[in-house]
């Protein structure tokens, strides 16, 4: 299930409106095109003709892959409560989402991200087989690591994939990106490490959660 409808932009910068072709939701097994789609800039990407203004179009998109048991979907929520209300209300709707999809609750991993990075970072971790609660832990280490180097700057961190020397993230520091790569063996002693609190972390398969680094620092304080 692919679902997209055409809908009418304002451009923000000239006023001038085009028509744009929305998916709501990205179905990988039946249409795989899209997600190259969405890595290139190419999904849900609103251009203006008149002043060349470019710009992702945000909005309720649900990304599904049932062959990886995942199924994501990048929320609208402004604020904490929000994302609660968000949450409480998915996870009220499974029923539905079961019947929608024919999918197996147990089985799938669900979770919410804020934006399209953090679709496409979510996306790179569950095509490696990786827990995104541990690469959240690593990403606490990489941001404290470039605080004792540029003070306050603002640090922000995407993960890229596994490359030839291990795990690859972008970090932003500023108007910087730079690239990192830490051991994979860092990550399977995380993985160790922690194991007990991460029974314990609500991430249980079958419920939608909210995964970033701000929700796995208290396991990294205890």
């Amino acid at each position: 299930m692919n679902l997209s409808e055409m809908i009418e932009v304002e451009c923000p910068s000239c006023r001038n409106k085009e028509s744009v072709e929305y998916f709501g939701i990205i179905n990988v097994q039946e249409n795989p095109s899209l997600k190259d789609k969405l890595y290139d800039g190419q999904l849900n990407q609103f251009h203006c003709s008149n002043c060349g203004y470019d710009a992702f179009l945000d909005g309720s998109l649900i990304y599904q892959d049932l062959e990886r048991n995942m199924m994501l979907q990048v929320t609208n929520a402004q604020n904490d409560e929000d994302l609660k209300n968000e949450l409480e209300y998915l996870n009220g709707s499974n029923e539905i989402l079961e019947n929608t999809f024919s999918v197996k609750m147990e089985k799938i991993s669900f979770r919410i991200v804020s934006d399209k990075n953090s679709l496409i970072e979510k996306i790179n971790i569950f095509d490696n087989s990786l827990d995104d609660r541990i690469i959240e832990m690593l990403k606490v280490f990489i941001y404290q690591e470039f605080l004792k180097q540029y003070n306050d700057a603002t640090v922000e961190i995407l993960f890229l994939g596994i490359g030839n020397e291990g795990l690859d993230f972008l970090v932003f520091v500023g108007e910087e990106k730079l690239q990192t790569t830490l051991q994979m063996e860092m990550y399977h002693e995380i993985k160790e490490k922690f194991s007990s609190s991460l029974s314990d972390f609500e991430t249980t398969k079958g419920s939608w959660c909210f995964v970033d680094q701000n929700t796995v620092l208290e396991l990294l304080e205890n």
